[in-house]
């Protein structure tokens, strides 16, 4: 994916985070003024002031939470990058030679510490993250791997794209399929990565990083990151690079698709009732 690409790309993905933020905001807020409204007299039964306030409580629960998690990624993204401020090292030859060879000269950088990890930081111009551990455990066939691997998150934005999936799933989580979404497109990323990173450099280089970065559990798998070493979806990319199918977890159920068609049920009917009261009080 060309740079200027990837920067459109980063455009669309914040005005989505924002249009998402302000949906939420903006329900929240005129789902607080009708229920005032219905509450001091206006037109309209009781059923409707009960469903005005079970619309409020979503509405208060969702904007909460998303801004909660927003607060929290904000907070964990400035720690990220204080702390890779403070471990950074001068790329060491066999780092510089294998970004030279998959192009990331200038967007790779190399971090001191115990753990053997490599991962993509960043939301609007993301680099590479490399330890020298992991540097001097690979081979340059499996460094250029990572590198390959970690290109893909690079290119596709996917730490930004993980960020306001997981706010649009706190934000609407009444409706659970956002979140099963959310969990799918993890899978599917570090798939394409790994396609990606065998067709460039073969599958024995591959598995050679998998199991060197699949070792350290405790590297960045969520948050401001997508990291290579993600343990949780090991068994789904071994069956990949085997050549067989892969079950993307998780699953989805009859039960999961029916609480979020009530959850979008019940979003409607509110926005219904609330129409319904805006047009008793004009006339009125």
């Amino acid at each position: 994916m060309s740079r200027a690409r990837t920067s459109r790309l980063g455009v669309a993905l914040r005005v989505a985070g924002l249009v998402v933020r302000i949906a939420a905001s903006t329900f929240f807020i005129v789902m607080a003024v009708l229920f005032v409204t219905a509450h001091h007299g206006s037109p309209g039964h009781p059923w409707h002031r009960a469903e005005m306030a079970l619309a409020l409580s979503l509405a208060a629960v969702g904007w909460a939470g998303s801004h909660l998690l927003l607060f929290r990624w904000l907070r964990d993204t400035r720690r990220l990058h204080r702390h890779i401020a403070d471990h950074l090292l001068p790329l060491s030859p066999a780092l510089a030679r294998a970004a030279a060879r998959v192009g990331l000269d200038d967007r790779v950088v190399e971090l001191a510490g115990p753990q053997a990890t490599a991962f993509t930081y960043g939301s609007w111009r993301p680099r590479v993250v490399v330890s020298r551990v992991l540097v001097a455990q690979l081979t340059e066939d499996e460094l250029a791997a990572v590198l390959r691997h970690e290109q893909t998150h690079l290119g596709r934005l996917d730490p930004l794209r993980r960020s306001l999936l997981a706010v649009a799933g706190a934000t609407f989580w009444y409706v659970p399929l956002l979140r099963h979404w959310q969990s799918l497109q993890v899978v599917r990323q570090e798939i394409a990565a790994d396609r990606r990173a065998v067709e460039c450099c073969g599958r024995q280089a591959v598995a050679g990083a998998l199991f060197a970065v699949s070792r350290e559990s405790s590297s960045p798998t969520a948050g401001p990151v997508a990291a290579m070493s993600n343990p949780a979806l090991l068994g789904a990319r071994i069956a990949h690079l085997e050549g067989l199918q892969v079950a993307e977890p998780p699953v989805l159920t009859r039960r999961l698709i029916l609480v979020s068609a009530l959850g979008l049920a019940g979003v409607v009917a509110v926005v219904g009732v609330a129409i319904h009261l805006l047009c008793l009080s004009h006339s009125g």
